[in-house]
């Protein structure tokens, strides 16, 4: 209840109090939709998917891009907060990213239990889906104790030369910088050298 009370006054704040009439219409007709959907047990109309793998990070999708970022932010924080503890909402705002969130809780339980709650809730006039994340955000590895750092640079270093082969470079000849001018080199044996060293 506070989180709604919270909602509205965000909406109201920022969109009039026109806004807040259709944010209650809104959760009140998609709270009915999605307590008829989960009720019958064993009908095949619950919100959980048999094979995904529970994470305490949920995925939404199907957000209208038009939506602030602190907006968006606000409105998923107060639907979701009633479920448990949320750590952290992630909303990026790139190309190929809008229209997408992921929503921390604290533990896996919380995250179920919203999952069956609020998936396909009425969001700013589109249907929600939320999933489990595909993979353990870094956030809660580190909590669990079973973070392992990604190497940026060894990534880029691969993807660099995947695209020095398929743009025909040879991977042979190579260059070398000699007092800030460059010197192509066709044997790699070359580079072993140091500068300094002649003969």
């Amino acid at each position: 209840r506070p989180a709604l009370e919270l909602s509205l006054r965000v909406a109201s704040a920022l969109h009039g109090p026109r806004a807040s009439a259709i944010i209650i219409a809104s959760i009140t007709m998609a709270t009915d939709e999605v307590m008829a959907s989960v009720a019958p047990a064993g009908g095949g109309g619950g919100a959980l998917e048999a094979a995904a793998v529970p994470f305490s990070t949920l995925y939404c999708s199907n957000i209208d891009w038009k939506i602030k970022k602190q907006v968006l932010r606000r409105s998923l924080h107060a639907l979701f907060s009633r479920h448990g503890k949320i750590l952290e909402i992630v909303t990026l705002r790139r190309d190929g990213l809008r229209g997408q969130a992921w929503v921390i809780f604290e533990d896996v339980a919380a995250a179920t239990a919203a999952l069956n709650a609020e998936n396909g809730f009425s969001f700013f006039g589109r249907p929600l889906k939320v999933s489990y994340a595909r993979e353990k955000t870094d956030r809660v590895a580190k909590m669990d104790g079973t973070f392992v750092p990604k190497d940026r640079r060894e990534k880029r270093r691969k993807r660099d030369a995947e695209s020095a082969v398929t743009a025909g470079a040879s991977p042979a000849k190579q260059s070398r910088t000699d007092g800030g001018a460059q010197v192509a080199v066709e044997d790699p044996s070359a580079l072993a050298g140091g500068a300094g060293e002649e003969g």
